[in-house]
């Protein structure tokens, strides 16, 4: 391999590009913010959105491709970073945002009010959830009751 200085231009500036794109992925699923993205990389909103959604969608597709190869756990593993792509999320915040009307904002406000997975925001009661920044009362109930269909429909016996 040559040292990057001694790259013909256009690989050199090929280069510069991917560390740039793995910089600006990388600080978005480390949940910066977009203007602080933007600021930082010199990106405009549309070229971030532009890297995640091109980003997320590559790894959903290596994530099926796994499934076919029989390689569960790879695909898992694509999955879940193609969801924290998507997002803009830490790992920690994946079961969260898989409710409905939760992204990473509200995700990560709920996750320090100690709302860590969907059976305890089953749990929960809307004065609960009501008391986390960005969270009303029409909106506390939703999510409860997107948590608790989804616990439902995750546990076998309670199918019919």
């Amino acid at each position: 391999l040559l040292p990057i200085e001694k790259l013909p231009i256009g690989s050199y500036i090929d280069v510069v590009r991917a560390v740039k794109s793995y910089y600006v992925l990388k600080s978005w699923i480390e949940e910066m913010r977009e203007g602080e993205i933007e600021r930082r990389f010199g990106v405009e909103p549309g070229d971030l959105h532009r890297f995640v959604e091109t980003a997320s969608w590559m790894l959903y597709s290596f994530s099926e491709v796994s499934k076919l190869c029989g390689k569960k756990d790879l695909a898992k593993f694509l999955l879940e970073e193609s969801m924290r792509v998507q997002y803009g999320i830490r790992k920690d915040l994946i079961e969260l945002v898989k409710l409905e009307g939760i992204g990473r904002v509200r995700a990560r406000a709920l996750y320090r009010s100690g709302f860590v997975s969907i059976r305890e925001i089953a749990r929960a009661k809307p004065e609960d959830l009501m008391k986390v920044p960005g969270i009303g009362e029409v909106l506390a109930k939703r999510i409860i009751n997107d948590a608790k269909r989804r616990i439902s429909y995750a546990d076998p016996s309670n199918r019919e």
